[in-house]
């Protein structure tokens, strides 16, 4: 993916990447960003976050991870089962990347681990998120 190139992460939203971090807009609130520069992420240690919001009846999830692996996947662990996420970064070894998904939202919904994985399934980092 390439500096501000934008691709749709579902139910309406917009996602973009910068050399500064991640940007996106939902139906609700037109620009967002999470800063990898300003120095509350530690680009030196295997991490994830995650970001949730509501959409419409869609409940949007996404993060920025923390990885010198350039290949890799997240797999969200939801009450309704698992999904893997779709992931995007920048050219070169920028050492992070965003991943996001969408999931149906219903008053049981439970997000219960979002885990980065090496390609070969390996964990990297994992997180356990609260109820939304």
């Amino acid at each position: 993916m390439t500096p501000g190139e934008r691709v749709r992460a579902g139910a309406g939203v917009e996602l973009w990447l910068t050399e500064e971090g991640k940007h996106w807009s939902t139906p609700e609130v037109e620009h967002q960003f999470r800063s990898v520069v300003d120095g509350n992420i530690d680009l030196h240690t295997p991490s994830i976050g995650m970001t949730a919001e509501t959409v419409g009846d869609r409940y949007f999830l996404s993060g920025i991870h923390v990885t010198g692996h350039p290949s890799v996947r997240v797999v969200v662990r939801t009450s309704d089962g698992e999904v893997t996420a779709s992931v995007v970064r920048l050219p070169g070894r920028p050492g992070w990347g965003v991943w996001y998904t969408d999931v149906a939202l219903h008053e049981n919904l439970t997000i219960d681990r979002v885990t980065l994985q090496h390609e070969s399934g390996r964990e990297i980092a994992s997180l356990t998120p609260s109820r939304p």
